[in-house]
C-alpha cells in the first residue's frame, strides 16, 4: 500500500498517480498483499501528521519532496513505503508530476542538506546557461544496431551516451537552453520494389559459305584496268613510231615542229600508262588479300529480361527537443534508396553477350547493400513533417523509449 500527500494545487494529479505508483510498488514488492480497493489517499496538514498516520498503517519509512524554485509558496509531496528508497521514490514521483526541479528534503525525521534556491540565485543560474545548440546522441539496444548511421553535427561525429538517466537530464537542463536529444527507435526491413522489361537482341543460328562480292568486284575492276593498260601501251608504241619516222629534219622548221609534237604525244601516253599500271598493281594486291568465298552468319531475333530492383530501408529516431524549458517529442525517419538492374535470359550466342552482362547486378549485390551500415546523417537532415508533441521533463526518458511507460504496459 502507498501513501502520498500533496497540497491543494497538486492534489488531483496525485490521486491519479497513486494508482500508477501503487501498481509499480506491488510489482516489485509482492510481499505486500493488497488490491486496488486498499489504496488510500491520506490528507495531512504537515509532514509530522502524515508520518503519524502512516505509522499506524505499519509503514516505518517516510520522505518529503519539494520544488527548489517553489520552496516556500507551494506544496510538498510525501511518500511512505517498506523501504526508505521506496518512500523517496514515491515522494519524488508525486512532486515531479507538477514541478521539474524536485528534491528530497526529509527522510523520516532527518533533514537533508538541500537548501532552497532563491529567485535571484535561480536568475543567476539561468544567465550562466549555454545559449548554443547542444546535441546528445543516446545509445539504445535495437535490432540490427550495427547498421545505424553515425550522427554528425557540423561534420563531426557525436559521441554516443550509453547511460542516460534523470540526473543527467537535470544537469543538461541546468546548463543549456537549447538541447536536442536523439536516440534510435528501430530499423525497418528493406522493401524491394521491382520492375521488369524486355530488350530485343539477336543471336547466331549458324553460318553458310557464299561468294564474296568484294572479290568479284575487284576481279571486274582488274579486268577493266588491265584492258586499259593494253590500250595505253599500244598508243605509246604508235606515238614513238610516229616520232621516229621524221628522221633528220635539218633546217626544215615544219618538220621539226611535227617531230616535237609526236615526241610530246609519246611522253603523254607513257605518263598515263604508268598511272594505270599503278592502279592495276593496287587492285592485284587487294585481290590477293581478299577471299573469294566468305562465311555468312544467320541471326535469330529474341528478347532478354532486365529486372530493376529498388530497395528502400529506413531508420527511425526518437527525438526530444528542448528550447528554453519548452520540451517537445517527435519521430524522424531517415530513408535510403538504390537501383539494381539484374539481367537474365541472355543467349550465349548473342554477339553483345559480354557487353550486356558487364552491366548486370546480382541478388547478392542487393543483399550486400541491405546489410551495409547507413550513411552518416547530419543533424540538419533530421527534419520531420510529423506533429511535435509537448511533454514534461519527467516524460523525457519515456519519450526516448529509454524507460518503459508502466501504466500503458499494465493496462494493455
Amino acid at each position: 500500500m502507498l501513501f502520498v500527500f500533496c497540497k491543494e494545487k497538486i492534489k488531483n494529479i496525485l490521486i491519479k498517480s497513486l494508482i500508477f505508483l501503487s501498481l509499480i510498488f506491488l510489482s516489485f514488492y509482492p510481499i505486500v498483499s493488497i488490491n486496488a480497493a486498499d489504496i488510500v489517499t491520506i490528507t495531512a496538514s504537515d509532514y509530522d501528521n502524515f508520518r503519524n498516520q502512516v505509522f499506524e498503517k505499519g509503514y516505518k519509512y517516510t520522505a518529503e519532496a519539494r520544488s527548489l524554485k517553489n520552496w516556500y509558496n507551494k506544496g510538498a509531496a510525501y511518500g511512505a513505503g517498506t523501504t526508505q528508497s521506496m518512500a523517496n521514490q514515491l515522494a519524488l514521483e508525486s512532486c515531479t508530476s507538477v514541478y521539474n526541479d524536485c528534491v528530497i528534503t526529509r527522510e523520516n525525521y532527518n533533514q537533508t542538506k538541500v537548501e532552497p534556491i532563491k529567485e535571484k540565485d535561480q536568475a543567476n543560474k539561468n544567465s550562466n546557461k549555454k545559449k548554443d545548440f547542444k546535441v546528445f546522441y543516446v545509445e539504445r539496444e535495437i535490432a540490427n544496431k550495427n547498421l545505424l548511421p553515425n550522427i554528425l553535427y557540423d561534420g563531426k561525429k557525436i559521441i554516443a551516451i550509453s547511460n542516460f538517466d534523470r540526473s543527467l537530464i537535470k544537469k543538461i537542463l541546468l546548463e543549456n537552453d537549447k538541447v536536442l536529444i536523439i536516440t534510435p527507435k528501430f530499423i525497418s526491413n528493406s522493401l524491394r520494389g521491382t520492375e521488369e522489361k524486355y530488350i530485343g537482341s539477336k543471336y547466331a543460328l549458324g553460318s553458310e559459305r557464299i561468294v564474296n562480292n568484294e572479290y568479284i568486284n575487284l576481279q571486274r575492276n582488274l579486268d577493266l584496268t588491265s584492258a586499259e593498260v593494253s590500250r595505253k601501251q599500244a598508243g605509246l608504241y604508235r606515238a614513238r613510231q610516229a616520232a621516229a619516222n621524221y628522221g633528220y629534219c635539218g633546217a626544215n622548221w615544219g618538220c621539226i615542229a611535227q617531230q616535237a609534237a609526236a615526241i610530246a604525244a609519246a611522253e603523254e601516253w607513257e605518263s598515263s600508262l604508268n598511272i594505270t599500271v599503278s592502279q592495276r598493281d593496287g587492285i592485284i594486291n587487294q585481290l590477293n588479300n581478299t577471299p573469294a568465298y566468305i562465311d555468312r552468319i544467320n541471326y535469330q531475333n529474341y528478347n532478354y529480361k532486365i529486372t530493376t530492383i529498388k530497395p528502400e530501408r529506413k531508420v527511425t529516431f526518437n527525438i526530444v527537443e528542448i528550447n528554453n524549458r519548452k520540451i517537445v517529442k517527435y519521430e524522424v525517419i531517415n530513408k535510403e534508396r538504390d537501383n539494381f538492374q539484374i539481367i537474365s535470359n541472355v543467349n550465349l550466342s548473342d554477339p553483345s553477350y559480354k557487353e550486356i552482362m558487364n552491366s548486370s547486378k546480382t541478388i547478392r549485390d542487393v543483399e550486400k547493400w541491405e546489410n551495409h551500415a547507413f550513411k552518416d546523417v547530419e543533424v540538419s537532415e533530421l527534419n520531420t513533417k510529423e506533429k511535435k508533441i509537448d511533454i514534461k521533463e519527467t516524460e523525457i526518458l519515456t519519450a526516448l523509449e529509454l524507460k518503459k511507460n508502466f501504466l500503458s504496459t499494465l493496462f494493455k
